[in-house]
């Protein structure tokens, strides 16, 4: 009888076991490797959170309810760091499903503050640091940030509750 071998594989989220004689398993692992590798070339994931960093709880919506406008209107953000904590969460929770992201960075904060027609602020760079630093964001490369549980209370238990 031949060996068999297992391989579990994981991936964010997602997580693949495979079992079986040694011929099948290392094609199913090269046919995923070379997936993989076009799929990282097409759009670079960012890389994991640090060690120790607590994820923001993810809304229970499903779908996008309403526009960043509307969102904007709901929630009123006061300064330019609840701005882009508000946009970085609609991003995560609410946008159209091709546009969603766990991350964010100045060209995608940009974007939705357009669309939700809030005044860009002279200096997104140093506002993005400064909503890091005020300890709304993890940040999870070079300019780019992640909500984290901080920030998604502010938006989802204190903004628009006045």
């Amino acid at each position: 009888m031949a060996e068999s071998y297992d391989v579990k594989i994981t991936l964010g989220d997602a997580q693949v076991e495979i079992n079986g004689a040694q011929e099948g398993v290392v094609e199913i692992v090269k046919a995923l490797s070379d997936l993989l590798s076009a799929g990282s070339r097409a759009h670079s994931e960012p890389p994991p959170p640090p060690t120790g960093s607590i994820e923001a709880p993810r809304s229970d919506r499903t779908s996008p309810v309403i526009d960043a406008r509307t969102f904007f209107e709901e929630k009123s953000p006061k300064s330019q760091n609840e701005a882009v904590v508000v946009a970085t969460y609609y991003l995560r929770e609410l946008a159209p499903r091709e546009e969603r992201s766990d991350t964010v960075d100045l060209k995608k904060i940009e974007n939705v503050l357009r669309q939700a027609k809030f005044k860009l602020p002279k200096n997104l760079k140093s506002v993005l640091t400064n909503t890091q630093a005020a300890g709304y964001f993890d940040r999870v490369g070079l300019g780019e940030y992640k909500l984290n549980p901080v920030g998604w209370n502010l938006v989802e238990h204190t903004l628009g509750s006045e």
